[in-house]
């Protein structure tokens, strides 16, 4: 039984393009020889068309077109229209020599593994590898991955040559050419990733259409002309463009793909043993003559290519055809190419003009670059043609077209076309109708010269000298030798008959006979008995064959998994009921009764899987979990018949996108809303986004959430900065009572948060700093009230204008931060003042000691904060010992 469309293709097994792949994308698709067979088949014995392949629904058949027969499973294929052969997963097609298989690619293994990246399926096959579509795991992209096969892998002319395609495609940046992401090699496999473009190709789009209204080829020829435009600027000539490697997505952008035989213009002088053994890379029904013949190219070629292409669209077929490559190549390089007005009449002249300069066979009398070619596509897009001008006569590839019923060729007699110089039509129709009339008239004499006794002799002497037998119907002149073949041909054949009434062999000799000798009945009547009994021999065949059906029908019309045969069964009656109306109808009517209960099936499984999958996804959006929601909808792209519920699954699509939207939304803006408390701005926007990426599962907003916080966190980090250095300068003034102050209300600013735990232990430190310090202030204070003045310090202090080192406190601290100091000496100085900060740290240890000697564990670890704080390290570890014992 066939199966959707997008999952079955042919794969060439045996034959000159073996390994090839053709997916079976349309309704109708022809194979043969031909060069525009959508199924190429390159075989001596293949027709031109050589056969059809059709769908109907999910099902597939093969129409032999051909004179030489083509096999299916071994056995003749169908010649009816009507009733052609069934086609099932499975089944060898055989072309003279060559051998195709049909392939269910949704059960073929993808059968490889690149680290970093989910092969989704596989979306191409070419000379060189294999392309996948897949996700890249770290960007969470879909790309497009071109994996060198493995036979290839070892021959480092190949291995180069890719990774050159990789590199040179990688250089350009650019909105017309895909992108490369990334080559590298994994367990010997190279492979380079790129752009997934989500579209189809210019060769898809022809094999739909057929050929393309002017309109839409001049855009597609801009955006290729410009991409090319970018290449052959950075140094790279493509060297294949063709309707293959043109893509389009479908926002109608175009995307210039595949540069596997790209070469840069350094590569190409860079080893003249290179120039040497140069080899013609590229395709031939879209190749330029210098290309074709292995000379040195240049960018010209992409242009000959492009001019190939344009005519392909506008004309429905290729440039030139053959039977073979070598014949297509020799076609570009000696044949002038048959007008484009004479298959499509509605091409305006001036792009004819514009596709006859890109086509000329001397590179130099091609548009010199893609720039000036762009200029004359976009004139002539616009209607404004002035300056097309055709290619000089010579040089042109394209022979001037005759309409019908006219003599001259018509073209617009217009200053905006400049139509170069040509030898008028009718002279030249003059020269070819003279030679014509003189070879005419040799062929008569030469056959009048050889005939024996001139123009009046024995017409049927010629044929007897010639080797001819004369079968006149004339029975006077019929030869006794004719009738006695005759009459041993209808022996012949009444023994074969004897053997088998419904003998092939007799019916074709029969058959000759009744041509050859009209006059002879016995043939004529041996021929109907024979047709009749081959037509009884068939219908006996069909209606067993139709039987066999409906017995195994009635014995397995319960068992789901035996449905598909019975629909073979069935198919294969009708086929064997060809012409018997009443018997193929039968087998038809029970194939598709089959066929539609197998869809209607399928659909109800799918409809039930679906039920389970839309509740699975309900209940993950319910949980906010839109992951999962989205996971449970690809795995039901997997299910048999879903396509029939692409409604559906989109809206379930958009629903899960909406839901999952509205949550981040939502989050957005009460996140701006708390970023505007005058109080706890940060800190309450920082909530909103840690509860939504606790609560909601979105890998979709993830990342911008994710941003938002830590942007959020930026800006929680430099504000506690700022704030800190202010509260350890009023540290450092001894000022710690400000320092604590301004510690509370920036830890209160980030309550709740890690910024507001983390300083708490300062906040601690800073009290016992100021406990410290007013215990020494309180005990200066006692001494001054109680003992001799001034009280002499355990250092010498520098004091501006004065010359006296040798101090002592003469009264009580001031506001808790100065000394009041007087000279120990009397009379040497006035008092003066001196402020904690002002003092070195040790001094100031020296004076705490003075007033509050360490005596208790708390002490001491006051005393340890105290060193810790003003970077006396050996005596605050000294501190911290003591305070432990």
């Amino acid at each position: 039984m066939g199966e959707t469309l997008n999952v079955a293709k042919l794969v060439v097994r045996k034959g000159r393009n073996s390994g090839a792949e053709y997916r079976l994308n349309a309704d109708r698709l022809t194979m043969g020889r031909r060069s525009a067979s959508p199924i190429p088949v390159l075989d001596p014995k293949s027709s031109r068309e050589h056969a059809v392949v059709t769908r109907k629904g999910d099902l597939f058949f093969l129409q032999d077109l051909s004179r030489n027969g083509t096999l299916v499973n071994g056995q003749p294929a169908s010649r009816n229209a009507e009733h052609p052969t069934p086609l099932h997963f499975g089944d060898k097609i055989q072309i003279g020599d060559t051998e195709m298989e049909l392939i269910d690619e949704s059960k073929e293994p993808i059968g490889i593994e690149i680290p970093g990246y989910k092969i989704l399926e596989k979306i191409g096959h070419g000379g060189m590898g294999t392309v996948y579509k897949a996700r890249q795991l770290s960007m969470d992209r879909v790309v497009a991955l071109k994996v060198l096969s493995e036979k290839y892998s070892a021959n480092r002319e190949f291995v180069d040559r890719f990774i050159r395609e990789a590199r040179a495609a990688g250089r350009l940046n650019h909105p017309n050419v895909i992108h490369v992401h990334d080559v590298s090699k994994v367990n010997q496999l190279h492979f380079f990733s790129m752009e997934f473009v989500d579209g189809f190709s210019l060769k898809e789009l022809l094999r739909i259409q057929g050929k393309l209204e002017p309109g839409k080829i001049l855009d597609i020829a801009l955006q290729t002309a410009k991409a090319l435009e970018f290449a052959h600027e950075n140094g790279i000539v493509h060297r294949d463009i063709k309707p293959d490697n043109i893509m389009i997505t479908k926002d109608g952008v175009v995307k210039l793909a595949d540069l596997g035989i790209a070469k840069s213009f350094d590569e190409e002088t860079a080893n003249d043993a290179t120039h040497q053994q140069r080899r013609v890379l590229g395709t031939p029904h879209y190749m330029a003559p210098e290309q074709a013949l292995g000379k040195e190219i240049d960018h010209r070629v992409d242009i000959y290519a492009l001019g190939a292409t344009m005519y392909h669209t506008l004309t429905g077929h290729t440039p030139f055809t053959g039977s073979t490559a070598h014949e297509v190549i020799r076609a570009h390089i000696q044949e002038s190419l048959p007008p484009i007005q004479e298959f499509s009449p509605q091409v305006p002249d001036a792009l004819c003009f514009i596709v006859e300069r890109m086509m000329a066979k001397m590179p130099e009398k091609r548009y010199p670059n893609m720039t000036r070619l762009i200029e004359d596509l976009e004139r002539c897009q616009k209607g404004v043609v002035a300056g097309i001008e055709r290619i000089e006569e010579g040089h042109s590839t394209i022979l001037p077209a005759l309409k019908d019923g006219e003599h001259k060729l018509q073209r617009p007699k217009t200053e905006e076309i400049g139509t170069g110089v040509h030898a008028p039509v009718q002279k030249m129709l003059t020269y070819a109708l003279l030679v014509a009339l003189f070879i005419a008239l040799v062929a008569v004499v030469m056959l009048m010269l050889k005939t024996p006794g001139g123009p009046d002799a024995d017409p049927d002497a010629t044929k007897k000298e010639a080797g001819g037998v004369v079968e006149s119907t004339d029975p006077e002149k019929k030869p006794a030798a004719t009738s006695d073949e005759a009459r041993q041909k209808v022996d012949e054949a009444r023994r074969l008959l004897e053997a088998d009434p419904a003998s092939e062999e007799a019916e074709k000799i029969l058959s000759d006979l009744s041509v050859r000798f009209p006059t002879l009945d016995e043939p004529k009547k041996l021929l109907a008995e024979v047709r009749a009994s081959r037509t009884e021999a068939a219908r006996r065949k069909a209606e067993s064959t139709l039987k066999a059906a409906t017995d195994f029908e009635q014995e397995h019309q319960g068992d789901e998994a035996r449905y598909a045969e019975i629909i073979q069964r069935f198919r294969n009656a009708e086929v064997a009921a060809a012409g018997m109306a009443d018997l193929a109808q039968r087998a038809k009517e029970r194939g598709d009764y089959w066929t539609n209960r197998v869809q209607e099936a399928r659909l109800e499984r799918a409809r039930a899987a679906w039920s389970k999958v839309a509740a699975a996804i309900e209940q993950a959006c319910g949980q906010r979990d839109f992951d999962a929601a989205r996971q449970a909808l690809r795995g039901f792209a997997d299910v048999p018949g879903q396509e029939a519920l692409k409604a559906e699954v989109d809206a379930k699509a958009a629903s899960i996108k909406k839901q999952a939207d509205g949550f981040f939304e939502r989050a957005k803006e009460e996140a701006q809303r708390r970023e505007k408390d005058p109080a706890h701005p940060v800190p309450l926007a920082l909530r909103v986004w840690t509860d939504y990426l606790a609560s909601v599962k979105d890998s979709e907003n993830r990342g911008q959430a994710e941003a938002a916080r830590k942007a959020l966190e930026t800006r929680a980090d430099n504000a506690c900065a700022e704030e800190d250095k202010r509260i350890a300068d009023l540290a450092a003034q001894y000022d710690f009572d400000g320092a604590a102050g301004a510690l509370r209300i920036l830890r209160e600013r980030f309550s709740g948060t890690k910024w507001a735990e983390e300083r708490s232990a300062r906040l601690d430190e800073l009290g016992i700093l100021r406990d410290l310090h007013k215990r020494v202030v309180a005990a200066i204070a006692q001494r001054v009230r109680t003992g001799n003045l001034p009280i002499p310090l355990p250092f010498k202090v520098q004091v501006p204008r004065f010359d006296v080192q040798d101090w002592g406190i003469g009264a009580a601290c001031d506001n808790d931060q100065t000394l009041r100091l007087d000279a120990i000496v009397k009379g040497a100085a006035p008092g003066a003042q001196k402020r904690f900060a002002d003092l070195p740290a040790g001094d100031v240890y020296r004076l705490y000691t003075l007033f509050v000697p360490p005596v208790t564990a708390e002490d001491h670890k006051a005393y340890a904060v105290f060193c810790k704080e003003r970077g006396l390290e050996n005596l605050a570890q000294e501190h911290t010992l003591k305070s432990a014992q």
